[in-house]
């Protein structure tokens, strides 16, 4: 939630879940 890799925290948040979500699949 830190929004380093989107300029703004709105766009950075959304991303960063979905990058969660998607290491969580992968893990489990």
């Amino acid at each position: 939630g830190t929004g380093y890799w989107g300029p703004p925290l709105r766009i950075g948040v959304p991303a960063e879940i979905t990058l969660i979500r998607l290491k969580k699949k992968v893990v489990s």
